[in-house]
């Protein structure tokens, strides 16, 4: 059910990424730093692996799909990942104003590092979280 993604994926992931009105061009899959998970074509986590670090950029579910743990199994098969390939922390930001995303990730120990004040258009603030693995 969850692959890695490839070019070929290119269309499914910018479908999932269109509801955050963002998309990743082709070259994406050219940087030895960038990955994606994709949960068929219902869920996708995309991000950098960079020396014993993570960061993730997005974990998106379809609408129609949230509420069956596809969040939850992206990160899970991120985690276990992230063991294998000996990674220290895993670090991501979200809005504020984001409780949902926020208590998610509380569960599964991401930890407040700090704050970035204005950070979505210039308006909104982020919080930064890390999970130490």
């Amino acid at each position: 059910m969850i692959k890695q993604a490839a070019k070929e994926d290119i269309n499914i992931i910018n479908d999932l990424l269109s509801d955050l009105n963002e998309k990743i061009n082709i070259d994406y899959f050219d940087f030895e730093f960038n990955f994606v998970f994709l949960y068929e074509e219902k869920g996708l986590i995309l991000y950098k692996k960079i020396d014993n670090f993570i960061e993730i950029d997005y974990i998106v579910v379809k609408k129609e799909y949230r509420r069956q743990k596809i969040g939850e199994k992206l990160l899970n098969k991120l985690l276990e990942d992230s063991k294998k390939d000996l990674i220290e922390s895993i670090f991501l930001e979200v809005n504020v104003k984001n409780e949902c995303a926020i208590n998610f990730y509380k569960k599964y120990n991401f930890n407040l590092v700090s704050l970035r004040k204005n950070y979505y258009n210039r308006k909104e603030d982020a919080l930064i979280m890390e999970r130490r693995i």
